[in-house]
């Protein structure tokens, strides 16, 4: 499990751990497609076999685990394809939405990040990566924090109203995740207007690690379409890395699907 940059957040008290272990039995299965014996599910977890094999077979009476035949033990359910399919309709990540954000996957050499603005929050709906351009850890399916230090964010921030934008940034701050990071409101405020005036939004090392660098798309000053498409670092991590994939991006963005007025986000 990898480990969070300072200003990631923190854990959150009164939690289940019945719950919690069970959900970090379910991410150990997904983990290997083969299939996992309930022996190294323990160990990796550091679990009394026991306990492991009454999660099991929970996870199986409910269908998100299967058994194997032979020694292979236990892999994923059924339940989980549906799981997908009905996060994807909520996120408003179409198969029309899904092949664009691939193909500038495909044209930029490195991951592509689609992102709405969903329940008052940036939230990253799809992400198209491959093994030799992989996805940044811990930007995934899900992920809602940061807005301001990283390109996709800043074009979703760029694309609100001033009022709705000084809401968003009061409920949630301005955190530190590297020295690079703008925790100025005035300063960041100019750099909005820039990428709303560009169509093109761009991180320097802003949210990770040193050499991380991305950019973003969106429409010039389209206040009534908050989505964002955004490139991460390829493989040659150029300087111009955030210019070049925020030009990509943006070129790829007039191909996601149009929406119906006032459809502001994926459903919620």
């Amino acid at each position: 499990m990898s480990v969070q940059p300072r200003g990631w957040g923190s854990p959150l008290p009164h939690l289940v751990q019945s719950v919690q272990r069970a959900l970090r039995v379910l991410e150990v299965v997904a983990e290997n497609p083969d299939g996992i014996t309930a022996k190294a599910v323990a160990r990796r977890l550091d679990l009394a076999l026991s306990t492991t094999y009454h999660l099991l077979n929970t996870l199986v009476a409910e269908g998100y685990v299967v058994r194997l035949e032979g020694m292979r033990g236990f892999g994923l359910g059924y339940k989980i394809p549906t799981l997908d399919r009905v996060l994807r309709r909520k996120l408003g990540v179409s198969p029309a939405v899904a092949a664009a954000v691939d193909d500038v996957h495909r044209r930029a050499g490195a991951a592509a990040y689609y992102a709405i603005y969903r329940d008052r929050e940036v939230v990253i709906a799809y992400v198209a990566d491959s093994a030799l351009t992989p996805r940044v850890d811990p930007l995934d399916v899900g992920f809602h924090q940061a807005a301001h230090a990283l390109a996709f964010g800043k074009v979703m921030l760029a694309s609100l109203t001033p009022a709705d934008r000084r809401e968003y940034l009061s409920e949630r701050g301005l955190p530190v995740f590297t020295e690079h990071t703008m925790t100025e409101g005035a300063r960041l405020e100019r750099d909005l207007d820039e990428v709303a005036r560009l169509g093109i939004g761009a991180d320097v090392e802003e949210s990770a690690r040193p050499g991380l660098r991305g950019g973003a798309g969106g429409g010039r000053r389209r206040r009534r379409d908050r989505r964002g498409l955004g490139v991460g670092p390829g493989r040659d991590h150029r300087r111009d890395a955030p210019a070049a994939g925020g030009g990509r991006a943006r070129r790829g963005r007039p191909h996601l699907p149009r929406r119906g007025p006032g459809q502001l986000s994926g459903p919620t």
